[in-house]
C-alpha cells in the first residue's frame, strides 16, 4: 500500500488517508455529461438542506484510498432509499478498482497495481460501463483493494449502472439550487491540517501556516445551511471524525477553485427512481449545525494534528503565488502567532458563533411504501447514525 499522505491526530492515534483523489495525466471526454438545469430561482432557495436521513450510515476508510469510491458509492446509497426506502450498501471497492482499471487504458499508469487513489472523472466512466455491484459481491476487505472483481460482482453491477450527470461549477446558488432539487454532489477538497481537529465537524478556512495534502480528498456535500454559509458534507472516516461522520465545510472553501475542484451530480441511475423536473424538495428552517466549541479547545485540536508524507511524494504544480499562503511556512510571522497570546490569537482565527443542537422530523412522500430491510453486508446498522431531517414533501 503506498501512502503519499496522512493526517494523524496525535491525541486520539487516528489516521486520516489524504491523497485518495488524484488528478490523471490524461483527462477523459466526459461528453456524455448534461448541463446542469436549475428549476428554481435563487429568490426560492430556502435557508437550509439537509439530506443526512436519507443517506445510509456513515462508513470507514482506514489508510485505504478508497475516498473516490466510497463518495460515489453513498450516492447510488442515497438513490437507492429514495426509490424503495430500504438500505443497500454499494461496493465501494468496485467503483474503486474499476476507476483505476479505466485510466489504466488510458494513461499507462498502472494505477491497479497499488492502492494509489483515484479520479473521480474515471470513476464516473466505470460506472457508466460497469455499473456498481452491492456489498456482498465485492465486500470492502484490505487484501481486495488490488484485485479485480469477479463475474458475480460485475453482473451485479449492471443492475446499477449510471445513466445521467451533470458537471458543476464553484458557484453557490448553482450548488445550492442542485441541492434543493434533490440532487447531493461529489467534490474533491484539498486537506489541512485542522481536517482532523475535534471542532463538532466544523472546517475553517485554512490558515496561511498550515500544511496542506499533496492531493485532494473526495467527499459529498449533502445540505447546506445559508444562514452559517457552510454546506454539509458526508465523510468517510467514521463516526468518530466531526459530527458523527459529517461536517460543515464553509462558501469561501468551495467557491476557491483551487481548494475545490471536480463537482460532479448523479442524476439518474437505472432501475433506481428518477426525481422527476416537478419534484423537488420544500423545507423548513431549522437551525441544524452542531454545539459549539471553545477557543482554547480549536488551538489545542490543532496542536494535536499533523500531515505526514512519504519521501516519494511531490506538492501538487498548480498552486499559485496567490495560494502559497496555505502551505505551512516556519516564518518569523508563524513563530509570532505560536507565542502569541489568547487576546492575540482570538484576533487572528475565525471564532465560529454558537449554534444549537436540532429536533426536526422527516415526512416521506406517502406514494411509496417504506418497509425496513436488513442491511447487506458486512456493517452494522446503528440508528444513531441518521441525523434527523427537515420536513420533506415533494410538489
Amino acid at each position: 500500500m503506498t501512502l503519499g499522505g496522512l493526517l494523524i491526530n496525535r491525541r486520539t492515534k487516528r489516521q486520516y488517508r489524504l491523497d485518495g483523489c488524484r488528478r490523471s495525466r490524461k483527462n477523459p471526454l466526459l461528453n456524455l455529461a448534461r448541463p446542469f438545469l436549475s428549476l428554481i430561482t435563487n429568490s426560492q432557495l430556502p435557508n437550509i438542506i439537509d439530506l443526512r436521513s436519507f443517506l445510509s450510515p456513515i462508513e470507514e476508510q482506514y489508510t485505504a484510498g478508497s475516498c473516490v469510491g466510497n463518495a460515489l458509492a453513498s450516492i447510488l446509497e442515497y438513490f437507492y432509499f429514495y426509490t424503495t426506502g430500504q438500505i443497500k450498501i454499494f461496493s465501494r471497492l468496485f467503483i474503486y478498482y474499476n476507476a483505476r482499471m479505466m485510466e489504466d487504458k488510458i494513461s499507462q499508469r498502472n494505477a491497479t497495481e497499488i492502492d494509489s487513489g483515484a479520479d473521480i472523472q474515471y470513476a464516473i466512466i466505470s460506472l457508466i460501463e460497469y455499473g456498481c455491484c452491492e456489498e456482498q459481491y465485492w465486500p470492502f476487505y484490505e487484501h481486495f483493494i488490488n484485485i479485480q472483481p469477479n463475474y458475480k460482482a460485475y453482473k451485479n453491477g449492471q443492475l446499477y449502472c449510471l445513466n445521467e450527470f451533470s458537471r458543476l461549477s464553484n458557484n453557490i446558488n448553482q450548488l445550492r439550487q442542485c441541492l434543493v432539487q434533490g440532487y447531493p454532489f461529489i467534490m474533491a477538497i484539498k486537506i489541512f491540517s485542522s481536517f482532523g481537529s475535534n471542532h463538532h465537524g466544523y472546517i475553517s478556512m485554512p490558515k496561511k501556516y498550515e500544511k496542506s495534502s499533496q492531493y485532494r480528498h473526495a467527499i459529498v456535500c449533502v445540505g447546506y445551511i445559508h444562514s452559517k454559509r457552510v454546506f454539509i458534507i458526508r465523510n468517510s472516516h467514521g463516526i468518530d471524525w466531526g459530527d458523527h461522520g459529517y461536517g460543515y465545510l464553509p462558501y469561501e472553501y468551495v467557491t476557491d477553485k483551487i481548494l475545490t475542484k471536480d463537482l460532479w451530480a448523479i442524476k439518474s441511475i437505472k432501475n433506481m427512481r428518477i426525481i422527476s423536473n416537478e419534484e423537488h424538495i420544500r423545507w423548513n428552517d431549522f437551525s441544524i449545525l452542531s454545539k459549539s466549541w471553545s477557543q482554547q479547545d480549536m488551538i489545542d485540536d490543532q496542536s494535536q494534528c499533523d500531515i505526514e508524507y512519504s519521501n516519494d511524494e511531490q506538492e501538487e504544480s498548480e498552486l499559485t503565488n496567490e495560494h502559497r499562503q496555505y502551505q505551512r511556512c516556519y516564518s518569523q510571522e508563524f513563530e509570532r502567532e505560536r507565542s502569541a497570546s489568547p487576546m492575540q490569537l482570538e484576533e487572528n482565527h475565525f471564532i465560529q458563533p454558537s449554534f444549537i443542537n436540532h429536533h426536526s422530523t422527516a415526512h416521506i412522500p406517502s406514494q411509496i411504501t417504506f418497509m425496513n430491510a436488513p442491511l447487506i453486508g458486512p456493517f452494522p446498522y446503528h440508528s444513531s447514525m441518521f441525523h434527523s431531517t427537515p420536513f420533506f414533501r415533494p410538489f
